[in-house]
């Protein structure tokens, strides 16, 4: 699933510089088409959020169920939170072996997801942070859309060991107007730089770096998709991703 013309040496002289990198066309153009058309038109996401402190999943189904009011007051809530400096608001879908059926896209998406995880790829981000020891690695599929985001945070959790966070962007055409960047931030709390989404590249960092998905306006024509999670040490305790506050 790789690209072959990576250059593995340069990017690892760019990721020294300050422990994170962005990795343009990360993975073969016939691949990341496929994955975009995916995630675009087949993905059944659920919404994902922070409320009062807990992290919480609502299927469409369930959505569907809510009155108006119970949104409004749901959306207050959430709003609540993210003004007190921990929250999130955006679609996410983990695939899972049991739900795929006989859908080839879910096979799919799957098969990325196992890819991430595999000794291929492990040895290439080892590659790259000239760090080894790497054992699995955990994703979900994300979609941002008008009016969702994610609080600034560091994706150090640890029960869960992770080492490096990554992002693949598989949005094409986002305008930086329209939000949605990966944002970091010094530790006082002042933005640094951010990141564009751009189409089939991997924005890969250490945990160590204080990081947000900003605000996605009103404007954007078009939603924010990636495939997000971290690539994970020896002996991680993984739980569900939805028992605690993610990242991308």
């Amino acid at each position: 699933m790789l690209n072959p013309n990576l250059s593995v040496e340069a990017l690892a002289e760019n990721y020294r510089i300050d422990k994170r990198v962005l990795i343009l066309n990360l993975l073969k153009p016939e691949i990341a088409e496929r994955l975009y058309e995916c995630c675009l038109k087949d993905i059944p996401y659920n919404l994902l959020f922070v409320e009062e402190g807990q992290t919480r999943t609502l299927t469409p189904a369930a959505m569907a169920k809510m009155d108006e009011e119970a949104k409004q007051r749901m959306n207050q809530r959430i709003l609540t939170s993210a003004s007190e400096g921990s929250g999130f608001l955006y679609c996410g879908y983990t695939v899972r072996q049991p739900e795929i059926g006989d859908s080839e896209s879910l096979a799919f998406l799957l098969e990325v997801a196992e890819f991430f995880a595999s000794v291929e790829m492990r040895d290439f981000i080892a590659q790259v942070t000239g760090q080894t020891g790497l054992d699995g690695a955990s994703g979900h599929y994300t979609r941002y859309t008008p009016g969702q985001f994610l609080t600034r945070h560091r994706d150090q959790v640890g029960e869960h060991n992770r080492r490096f966070g990554y992002v693949l962007n598989l949005t094409k055409g986002w305008h930086p107007d329209w939000g949605g960047l990966l944002q970091f931030y010094t530790e006082e709390g002042f933005p640094r730089d951010g990141w564009t989404p751009q189409f089939n590249a991997l924005s890969l960092f250490d945990t160590t770096h204080i990081h947000a998905v900003t605000y996605v306006t009103p404007f954007a024509r078009s939603p924010r998709l990636s495939y997000t999670g971290w690539f994970l040490g020896k002996t991680p305790i993984v739980k569900d991703w939805s028992t605690t506050i993610t990242s991308h």
